[in-house]
């Protein structure tokens, strides 16, 4: 395909942020925690300050989806009204990130013979809505269309067409879609709490956003969030999102590791990890003794006496499965040569220690590991790898970026479908 170009910043100067200058909620629906915020504008350059924020641990949520409607209802609750009442405001709607629904990224090309002389914002919504009707598979609504790439009539890649003079246009686009019943349970478990749907963000697109630098996001860089319940991978190149794919390896089976191989409890197990846990052994580790509650017991005379080393090689094999996992992801993209020499972790595995390094031995590359350090006002506790979902949520928000203008569209006619499917279920 060639050098891949996006429509950079010229377009997101001239398009405006669709929140207005109101408050922002985001939240974002993680296996392991939900994590929201509330933001307002901050000054001349639109920027987003953080006024609240919460985070609680997941209930009714498996691999980020729905699994149990009344537990998840009164999580999400729980977390917005914690948000809300350190904001002292309240939210009519929120920026939602999720990973659910099985989402898939695949390129389409379109062109259009153009009506005037010159290349208005029209043809352009209009040419990458039609990627979206055009490749709509059953049982699948689309969530994003980022533009990746234009030509006008024979000439090389333009980055923004609009203004041009031209008698066709061609745009390659990346689409985006997910399977629609997870999408119809989660927005009606949102709704559930009195609240709209404003936004719906794949987490690996806001997880990407929320860490990589403008120079990343043009040169190439992939972003691997290391969830919960699954691994979500992105790559950034020209501008653009131009592939994104999941495996269904998290961190939880880092926790379930421990539990079975000690034995001992999840929560103990969760806590040994975050406590204690290593990629790497050293030199005492063999003599470091920890100890946990048996599985069943609560009684400290019934603690298990486990090395530290043991806990790594438990640790270890698992994390190396999920990069390996990744790795061979990778390598079926041919955009993987391209972009592949840097690599950026987020989500709550990447707070592991050694996760770094073990992932740098493995992609035989540049690892670093990302912080949402930019966002003004997040509270200490959540300015770690795990918030990197909810920070670009608002960095997606703030640039007002070239996906904004056709998936805005296209996401509130995929809400307006989804509002009739409740509706009619309702009745």
């Amino acid at each position: 395909m060639g050098v891949i170009e996006s429509i950079g910043g010229g377009l997101r100067r001239r398009a405006g942020s669709a929140e207005g200058s109101g408050l922002l909620g985001a939240i974002d629906i993680g296996s392991s925690n939900l994590s929201c915020v509330i933001a307002r504008r901050d000054g001349d350059d639109g920027a987003w300050k953080v006024i609240g924020a919460s985070r609680r641990v997941s209930a009714g949520i498996q691999a980020g989806r729905i699994v149990d409607m009344d537990a998840a209802e009164a999580t999400i609750r729980a977390c917005v009204d914690a948000a809300e009442q350190i904001a002292g405001a309240r939210i009519r709607s929120l920026i939602v990130g999720f990973s659910c629904g099985a989402p898939q990224g695949r390129m389409v090309s379109l062109s259009t013979r153009l009506n005037g002389p010159v290349v208005r914002d029209e043809d352009v919504s209009w040419l990458l809505q039609q990627g979206c009707e055009q490749n709509q598979r059953a049982g699948r609504m689309f969530i994003h269309a980022i533009p990746c790439n234009f030509r006008i009539d024979d000439s090389e890649t333009v980055r923004d067409p609009r203004g041009m003079f031209a008698r066709t246009l061609h745009a390659d686009i990346h689409v985006i879609d997910v399977k629609a019943n997870v999408l119809q349970n989660l927005t009606a478990c949102i709704q559930r709490c009195h609240l709209d749907v404003g936004r719906l963000v794949i987490a690996s697109y806001a997880s990407g956003l929320g860490v990589l630098s403008e120079d990343e996001i043009e040169l190439g860089a992939i972003c691997i969030d290391l969830g919960g319940g699954s691994s979500q991978i992105s790559m950034f190149f020209g501008g653009a999102l131009i592939y994104i794919d999941e495996t269904h390896l998290g961190s939880q089976y880092i926790t379930t590791d421990i539990a079975r191989g000690i034995p001992t409890q999840v929560g103990q197990a969760e806590r040994l990890k975050t406590l204690y846990g290593d990629v790497f052994n050293g030199s005492a580790d063999a003599r470091e003794m920890i100890s946990c509650a048996k599985l069943g017991e609560e009684e400290e005379f019934e603690a298990h006496q486990i090395s530290r080393a043991s806990l790594v090689n438990i640790i270890r094999p698992r994390l190396e499965e999920i990069f390996e996992t990744v790795q061979e992801r990778l390598r079926q993209s041919s955009y993987y040569e391209l972009v592949g020499r840097r690599i950026v972790l987020t989500g709550g595995g990447a707070s592991l220690t050694g996760a770094r390094e073990l992932a740098s031995q493995i992609f035989n590359t540049e690892v670093r590991v990302g912080m949402p350090s930019w966002i003004n006002g997040l509270p200490k506790a959540m300015c770690g790898p795990d918030s990197t979902v909810v920070a670009g949520l608002l960095a997606h928000t703030r640039q007002a970026s070239s996906t904004d203008i056709i998936a805005n569209t296209g996401v509130t006619s995929a809400m307006k479908r989804i509002t009739s499917w409740l509706r009619a279920g309702s009745n």
